[in-house]
């Protein structure tokens, strides 16, 4: 179906070909054969899955008559037109966008590995971004690069140079720290929920009232708040993956939520404990029972009440908002004001290593954790675990 040629200028031609499907031999060059090879794994993929091949490998090209070309001059014109076809993940559009703004102007023959350099370097001594912030500009504009240089549209671009950085590029050297003045270092968030704390927080959802207050929090949909806590706390889930939520994701049977609308944009399936599946039981009956603050409530089909099912940034970012100020007050009167609704995500992987013989692959598969690097910091867990347990 493809075949492979590689050129002595080290770029590679990758010809497509599928008699009754395509309207003759597609070509595309590729800078590399890593990303030749990538192009050719996907379209194999797709015609596995019974999808068509993308849809610019349907235009008929003429082959002996020069075809109208639009010339992509600046890194503004990359990302607009990046933007303008492929639909930016929500994270890399306001990244983009202040791009355009600051290096817009910059002529795509000055962007090269010096150059990319240098911006990392002015990031660090001049804006004093924290590293986890370079790394994010850089992934979001390197997402670009990878789009415009698989173009044979004359934009100009040859590789990416933002996919040769070292490891720990976005690190503050020595002279990075003397230049800006300070040194400025990831803070990795490790805060764990303590037992007196769990409780204490149940206690306030239950509707305690707080130590020193006259009253108990009015807490608004009250069950489903209890509800979106153990569920948290148990399933290592994130925020938003929990309140889109509709009702035919969960399988009682199976034991599993069924998610399909994840941070990582892959769909994954969630197992359930026996406290979540008694805690979502015992939720749903609040609804059906109009008890508990979910009067007026159907459930159906969104499980729980906050969001209002539009699927744009400005709807979910709302809901989010609302219950990150909801859970903050409930986490400052149990006492425990600097426990963000995060944490429980940390937590309940922790919980994971502590009390399951779970492989760092199945934990990642029921997290969604892509690097499991990211999971090498609760390595230690299950060592410090079994040193209490024998004394």
């Amino acid at each position: 179906m493809a075949t492979k040629r590689i050129r002595k200028s080290g770029t590679v031609e990758v010809i497509w070909k599928e008699r009754g499907e395509l309207p003759g031999p597609v070509s595309y060059t590729f800078p590399n054969e890593t990303e030749a090879d990538a192009a050719i794994a996907e379209c194999i993929a797709r015609r596995a899955r019974g999808e068509r091949f993308p849809d610019e490998f349907y235009v008929v090209r003429a082959s002996r008559r020069p075809q109208a070309v639009v010339q992509t001059r600046t890194l503004a014109d990359v990302i607009r037109q990046y933007q303008s076809v492929h639909a930016a993940a929500p994270s890399d559009a306001p990244l983009l966008g202040l791009l355009i703004v600051k290096k817009g102007k910059t002529p795509l023959h000055d962007i090269t590995y010096n150059w990319a350099e240098s911006w990392v370097t002015d990031m660090k001594r001049v804006e004093h971004l924290a590293p986890t912030t370079i790394r994010h500009y850089v992934g979001a504009l390197a997402r670009a690069l990878d789009w415009a240089a698989r173009r044979q549209d004359g934009s100009l671009l040859q590789g990416n140079p933002l996919r040769l950085f070292p490891k720990r590029y976005a690190s503050y050297t020595f002279e990075d720290a003397k230049a800006a003045g300070k040194k400025i270092i990831d803070e990795e968030r490790g805060r764990r929920l303590e037992p007196d704390e769990e409780k204490a927080i149940r206690a306030i959802i239950a509707g305690k009232k707080p130590e020193g207050r006259q009253r108990s929090l009015e807490l608004k949909h009250q069950a489903a708040i209890e509800c979106l806590f153990e569920l948290g706390l148990e399933s290592a889930m994130r925020m938003r993956e929990m309140f889109t939520l509709e009702i035919t994701q969960v399988n009682f049977p199976q034991r599993t939520i069924f998610l399909t609308k994840t941070k990582n944009g892959d769909s994954r399936q969630v197992p359930m404990k026996n406290a979540t599946i008694a805690s979502l039981n015992r939720y749903l009956r609040a609804i059906k029972d109009e008890n508990r603050g979910m009067e007026g409530f159907t459930g159906k089909p969104r499980i729980f009440p906050w969001w209002d099912g539009e699927q744009t940034e400005r709807s979910l970012k709302a809901a989010t908002s609302l219950l990150s100020r909801q859970f903050a007050r409930i986490f400052d009167a149990a006492g425990c004001s600097d426990f963000h609704f995060h944490d429980l995500r940390h937590e309940a992987t922790c919980r994971f290593y502590e009390t399951t013989t779970l492989t760092d692959v199945e934990v990642s598969l029921i997290t969604g954790h892509k690097d499991l690097r990211m999971l090498r910091r609760y390595a230690n867990l299950r060592g410090s675990h079994l040193a209490r347990r024998i004394g």
